[in-house]
């Protein structure tokens, strides 16, 4: 019975010590990804509409005024990307971004992004 007891023992202290000995200190850290650098935009006014452009948009002739108020608060530019992002360090292209500021900024919610599709008028 005491054979039986030191074995027990044992085992249950050669069990502490393997599990005590791999602490998360000791882990292997992960190898970190590099990011490509983030390329700020530069943002400047939209350019200006003609009344011929706004009303193919399908606003009428006395609605002409608040469109150009929601115009003028518009912020253009562009943004230079990876053309492939599996070579973030390869070629680049340059995006064309648009952003409409919040009014109440107490209230702002955070951004909503859209992508309408592909080349073309979209």
């Amino acid at each position: 019975m005491r054979r039986a007891a030191v074995g027990g023992v044992g085992g249950l202290a050669c069990a502490v010590l393997t599990l005590g000995s791999t602490t998360p200190g000791m882990a292997v850290p992960a190898t970190a990804v590099a990011s490509p650098p983030v390329s700020a935009v530069d943002w400047r006014p939209c350019p200006a509409y003609s009344d011929e452009v706004i009303t193919s948009l399908g606003a009428t002739g006395e609605q002409i005024p608040q469109f150009r108020a929601q115009l003028k608060r518009l912020e253009c530019g562009t943004i230079s990307v990876p053309l492939d992002y599996r070579r973030p360090a390869g070629r680049k292209i340059s995006i064309a971004v648009t952003r409409l500021g919040a009014v109440d900024t107490g209230h702002r919610l955070g951004a909503l992004a859209m992508a309408p599709g592909g080349p073309g008028g979209s």
